[in-house]
């Protein structure tokens, strides 16, 4: 049996138009069958760094000390009210 290999059509097109202006919302879908091909040129294109509105974490928030750490629960908790995808880092490292 041999090894699938998935060919994206219109990839020049795809790069080029998937990339948004700030401040647009975005959502996409990948809807390839099997092979994840825009997908795939979107990582490439972007080295592992996706942009804001790929990245599945949009803001991490670190407090700076321990202190902190209630109140970068509450900068967390708003952001996710807002739709933004973040998380909360509190490691005493």
């Amino acid at each position: 049996m041999t090894a699938f290999h998935h060919i994206p059509v219109l990839a020049a097109d795809v790069l080029e138009h998937l990339t948004f202006p700030a401040g647009r919302k975005v959502r996409m879908i990948d809807g390839t069958l099997g092979g994840g091909g825009h997908s795939a040129l979107l990582l490439e294109k972007y080295a592992g760094a996706l942009p804001l509105w790929l990245s599945p974490t949009q803001v991490t928030v670190i407090p700076v000390v321990g202190d902190f750490a209630d109140y970068g629960a509450k900068v967390v908790n708003a952001l996710k009210a807002l739709g933004i995808r973040a998380e909360l880092d509190d490691r005493n490292e």
